[in-house]
């Protein structure tokens, strides 16, 4: 929860950012993006698809 209270935090700068100055920091929303793609692949892959993660605790 705390990883998913961060990546919003950080998705709202940009936004914020934009909004204030009429200019979007794409570099930054872009790697925003990656990282929110990240986290929903790892959370897929451990707790929606357990059977198809890689984890060798198995």
């Amino acid at each position: 929860m705390r990883e998913l209270s961060a990546i919003g935090n950080n998705i709202n700068q940009p936004a914020v950012k934009a909004n204030a100055l009429r200019f979007i920091d794409t570099p930054l929303l872009r790697e925003e993006a990656l990282h929110w793609a990240r986290f929903q692949a790892d959370v897929e892959s451990h707790f929606l698809r357990p059977d198809k993660s890689n984890l060798k605790w198995k």
